[in-house]
């Protein structure tokens, strides 16, 4: 739900009105005003990152890939899998070619 406001809140509102309706002296007409932001919502307070975060992060991966021992025996699961797979599949169109003919 909505957070309620009351009158007094929303007359006084936070954020300015850019554009007045009185006549100003400038030759150009009503200009937007310059204006400070307040932010009022979690999702416009921008949160930057502390570098001592980051220099963890940077440790993690460079220690991740140390991790990575048996590099060999995976690419020798792939390799048969994917043998395995051509197999099924060539034995597959083999048997749709032979029943197709007859």
């Amino acid at each position: 739900m909505a957070k309620r406001r009351t009158r007094k809140q929303k007359e006084f509102a936070k954020h300015p009105v850019t554009i007045s309706w009185k006549p100003s002296s400038s030759a150009s007409g009503s200009e937007a005003k310059k204006t400070s932001f307040e932010p009022n919502v979690k999702r416009q307070i921008q949160k930057y990152p502390k570098p001592e975060k980051l220099k963890s992060l940077r440790t993690q991966n460079s220690d991740y890939t140390g991790k990575i021992s048996n590099l060999a025996s995976i690419k020798k699961d792939v390799a048969r899998s994917l043998i395995l797979a051509l197999i099924i599949l060539a034995s597959e169109v083999v048997l749709y070619l032979l029943w197709r003919k007859t």
